[in-house]
């Protein structure tokens, strides 16, 4: 292990791949909502995908549409900074991070509660 840890092309691409997961955050959000819906509202579950489906279109079109600020700050893609061509909003990206965590006990806690028949 030691050639590996001491590889400087390692800890490169370990940085990297930590980077895209972090950036990516809104993408933990998107599934903190699925499980969410999951676990409180289970027949709500398809609309999970409409979260999906606003991100991306406020994502993509958001500004060229001249959309207001308030409706680009409901789209997490608006917190994380512009990372391919800019530096990542540390900040936001902790922020992200902290309401998936929570998006992901309230569901596992809601389904943990519901009665679930066996057999």
């Amino acid at each position: 292990y030691t050639g590996i840890l001491t590889d400087s092309y390692f800890w490169s691409v370990a940085g990297k791949s930590i980077l895209f997961c972090l950036v990516n955050a809104f993408v933990t959000v998107s599934i903190g909502v699925a499980v969410a819906l999951l676990g409180m509202l289970p027949r709500a579950l398809p609309a999970a995908w409409t979260v999906v489906g606003l991100v991306a279109f406020v994502g993509f079109l958001g500004s060229g549409l001249r959309m207001p600020g308030w409706v680009l700050d409901l789209s997490p893609t608006t917190h994380i900074g512009d990372p391919p061509v800019g530096p990542v909003a540390l900040g936001g990206v902790i922020g992200l991070v902290a309401v998936a965590a929570v998006l992901l006990v309230a569901g596992t806690v809601g389904f943990r509660r519901r009665t679930i028949p066996t057999g």
